[in-house]
């Protein structure tokens, strides 16, 4: 299954006049939203095309290839490549001696991310997949994609461009921990807590030291230069229960510096999925081989198990997520 990090569009106005021979077509402050969209998914082609992604915000750039693997019903699937060359190391033929030498060889290959860019009216979602060999920071392909459509855009005129945000879970840290094991059924696999020395809070400290799957935390521990702890579960369970004020204590002493690294905590779950407290998360959702193929099967796209009813679900997973608890 592939993971994918997710960002929003919205539209503004053009870096580029209106042509002033196309005279029948609106301004950007006259046109819809959904105008736009359909202006902007008219851009990406048919099946089979290639899309242009330039290396660079040079017009005269060199482009990456992009093929248009599926275009349908307001929603795209670019396939971006970045070709290049790794070593590999071959044995060649034994000597005389009955040694094989090891020969490095420069061999092609072609990584690529894949890019979902929804369309449809009343969306602006945009799925770019990660773990990839090509680029595994997937704000750098939406970087590249933002310039290369709003070049496409100013190209022909149409008087508005596109900005891609990358979508983080604004939350509150213990509420959303609270939320995961309640509603989602995660399973906390690990809690730790790291510092750096120096003083702490008496009070935060009296807490430790009183809860009992906390007396590892004796005082001395506190004046070393550095340690961390971790609580596996299901130690790390009754830490996160309702009833619990050691969490929000945890918490506390680590926003009590939310500029500093002196006092980290992270929560790791049975998914793997780590949140780190006072970190911005991002939102990332994997998408099953089977829903995946669906963009080949037309027919069921918009399919409780297709990519429009996926997008639909991460849009409504979003929102619950998001509403978890937000950052006081």
């Amino acid at each position: 299954m592939e993971k994918y990090a997710f960002y929003t569009y919205t539209f503004v106005k053009g870096s580029t006049q209106q042509d002033l021979f196309q005279p029948g077509q609106p301004a950007f402050e006259n046109m819809t939203l959904d105008g736009c969209r359909s202006l902007t998914d008219n851009l990406m082609g048919r099946n089979g095309d290639e899309f242009v992604i330039q290396r660079n915000k040079k017009y005269d750039g060199e482009t990456y290839p992009c093929t248009v693997m599926a275009h349908t019903d307001g929603i795209t699937l670019l396939r971006i490549e970045r070709p290049k060359k790794v070593p590999i190391y071959e044995k060649s033929q034994a000597l005389d001696g009955g040694i094989a030498n090891i020969v490095k060889r420069p061999m092609p290959s072609n990584p690529y991310n894949y890019v979902i860019i929804d369309c449809r009216a009343g969306h602006n979602l945009i799925a770019i997949s990660m773990d990839s060999d090509a680029w595994n920071n997937t704000d750098t392909v939406g970087n590249m994609l933002q310039t290369s459509i709003n070049r496409q855009l100013d190209s022909l005129s149409r008087g508005f461009n596109i900005r891609l945000t990358p979508q983080y879970l604004q939350r509150n840290f213990v509420e959303y921990s609270r939320f995961l094991i309640k509603k989602k059924k995660r399973r906390v696999s690990k809690m730790t807590f790291y510092f750096t020395g120096g003083s702490i809070d008496p009070e935060i400290e009296a807490i430790i030291k009183s809860d009992s799957y906390l007396r590892a935390l004796e005082s001395k521990r506190f004046k070393a230069k550095h340690c961390e702890v971790s609580y596996i579960d299901p130690d790390s369970a009754s830490l996160i229960r309702k009833n619990s004020s050691v969490l929000e204590h945890f918490v506390a002493l680590v926003m009590s510096q939310p500029k500093g690294d002196a006092y980290r905590l992270s929560m790791t779950y049975d998914d793997g999925t780590t949140l780190n407290c006072g970190k911005s998360a991002r939102f990332i959702y994997q998408m099953s081989d089977s829903t995946f193929l669906t963009f080949w099967n037309y027919g069921t796209l918009f399919d409780s198990t297709g990519v429009g009813g996926w997008l639909d679900h991460v849009v409504a997973l979003m929102e619950e997520e998001q509403n978890a608890g937000e950052v006081q």
